[in-house]
């Protein structure tokens, strides 16, 4: 059968293509698209069903790279991670541009939101090469393995599935790379398409620096990507949201594959009556207006204590005069939406709430431009409450008290991040203690994530941080290795092994004399 481009084929629900058995399965009816991919299709059955397969031939190349162990050794760890900042150091200005294509996103913004942190985790991961593939030891105390020698190895996966984001499309690309070559896996690497600046100078500079059959760039939209879900992974790792999350859990349960999920979530402010205002009005301002709110751990919204909420907008009016100018929509340092259809959802919440704005309100849609928001009044209730806004409009609630606020935190889903201002210890410890969030940090925002420590959210499933030398683990399989010596536990006096012949007359206190005392 044969199609012309977009064309749906009726009464399709699974194709073999035979010679290598590579099968799809795209449901009721297979949509014949123009794919963005290494080997466009022109439109016809039997060019798409070649697509799929060279899919699977991708990965199956993947593989036999890493079975053949041209990603396990030290050797090619180090060389792979030098190779990363070799191209880093050599197409950095092409990022830059590659960013200010896809969102407008000033220089500084991806230098230092993305470049210096992939940069900084390449060269940290260098050092810590004989970490992580060092063994350590490991001694629990059990009576029955006194006698043995036990350590923790760290194997790694196989081959990885790594799908990046949107919103930093650099970043959220190369720095799981990193944390995969350094676990000694093999990648396949899918960038957003939502990003294709970005996404076609990966597959164009990638291949240069690493191996290409080893880590293969993929791109293409959704039709890409169910061709590589239907293909068995050893790890996937997703940064998004949790409708593409859903469809990946799906896919990733055929094979029962590991994964590791990064999404977004209503990520809460509380200004305390104790709180600096002006502190927190630069720190808010700048986490969530930076590359227009289109950040997963950027503060949603602001629960302010009343007494300070009028200071607080005020702050951040001028704040926001300070960062962007008069003219925003000129300002080189302030990005836009990531597409018309993020445009409008974002556009729509806005005028769902237009009585509300104090601050900004103004849109373009032909330059996917919103302006800074704030909106004021804002209750519970109203519907800006309710979903992820993942753009620059920022609700300011006005509460009575920390009680309020922790009772309205634990009434949603946990959030990614929480975010504090206050002085009190006490009121920064209640947070601690009486709410759930993936982290708290207390009087700045967003400056988590680069740190060395555990960043990521509580719930989903498998969720790690992709971030410093825990990303490493993520790729890695543990392994509990226990070396016993051939003089194994003798706990029978007389040198009788007690796991051997009749243990009815075994004494405990001379056995474990006898355990003790063994050379």
């Amino acid at each position: 059968m044969r199609g012309r481009c977009g064309q749906v084929v009726k009464a399709v629900d699974r194709f073999e293509y035979l010679p290598d058995h590579c099968v799809v399965s795209l449901g009721k009816a297979l949509y014949l698209h123009r794919l963005s991919s290494p080997r466009c299709i022109n439109g016809d059955l039997r060019g798409f069903l070649k697509f799929v397969n060279f899919i699977f031939q991708i990965v199956t190349n993947a593989r036999a790279g890493f079975m053949a162990g041209k990603t396990r050794t030290k050797e090619a760890r180090r060389r792979n991670l030098e190779g990363i900042l070799q191209l880093i150091k050599n197409h950095s200005d092409d990022m830059i541009e590659a960013q200010r294509k896809d969102l407008h996103k000033p220089s500084f913004e991806t230098i230092i939101g993305e470049v210096e942190m992939a940069k900084a985790e390449a060269t940290d991961f260098l050092q810590r090469l004989d970490e992580i593939m060092g063994k350590t030891d490991v001694n629990d105390g059990s009576l029955l393995l006194l006698r043995k020698q036990a350590f923790v190895h760290r194997d790694p996966y196989g081959v990885c599935l790594v799908i990046g984001a949107w919103n930093y499309p650099i970043q959220l690309v190369l720095v799981p790379l990193i944390g995969a070559i350094a676990a000694g896996n093999a990648v396949v690497i899918k960038p957003s398409e939502l990003s294709p600046a970005c996404a076609e100078l990966f597959a164009r500079i990638i291949p240069q620096y690493l191996d290409p059959e080893c880590y293969p760039v993929v791109n293409g939209g959704a039709e890409v990507a169910q061709a590589l879900l239907k293909q068995r992974f050893d790890h996937i790792l997703y940064t998004g949201g949790c409708n593409v999350a859903k469809i990946i859990m799906r896919a990733a349960a055929e094979n029962l594959t590991p994964v590791t999920l990064e999404l977004g979530g209503k990520c809460p402010a509380y200004v305390d009556s104790t709180g600096d205002v002006k502190s927190a009005a630069r720190r808010i301002s700048w986490g969530k207006f930076m590359n227009s709110g289109q950040t997963c751990v950027a503060p949603d919204y602001v629960m302010c204590h009343e007494t300070l909420k009028d200071k607080l907008i005020s702050e951040l009016k001028r704040c926001l005069r300070v960062s962007y100018g008069d003219d925003i929509k000129s300002s080189q340092d302030y990005g836009r939406m990531v597409s018309q259809r993020h445009f409008d959802r974002v556009q729509t919440l806005l005028q769902q709430s237009e009585e509300k704005v104090v601050f900004g309100g103004s849109y373009d849609r032909s330059q996917r431009y919103i302006e800074p928001t704030l909106l004021d009044n804002v209750t519970f209730d109203d519907t800006i409450m309710g979903e992820e806004i993942f753009g620059p409009i920022l609700p300011i609630v006005s509460v009575r008290s920390a009680e309020e606020a922790i009772r309205f935190i634990n009434s949603r889903e946990k959030p990614l991040a929480l975010y504090v201002f206050s002085s009190d210890k006490r009121i920064n410890n209640r947070f601690l203690t009486e709410t759930s969030s993936g982290n708290l940090t207390v009087n700045e925002t967003m400056i988590h994530v680069g740190g060395e420590h555990v960043f990521g959210s509580i719930k989903f499933i498998l969720i790690r941080t992709v971030f410093t030398i825990y990303s490493s683990t993520l790729f890695l399989n543990i392994i509990i290795l226990l070396t016993f010596t051939w003089k194994v536990l003798f706990l029978a006096c007389g040198g009788v092994e007690s796991r051997v012949g009749p243990r009815a007359q075994l004494r405990l206190p001379g056995s474990l004399f006898t355990l003790y005392i063994l050379p």
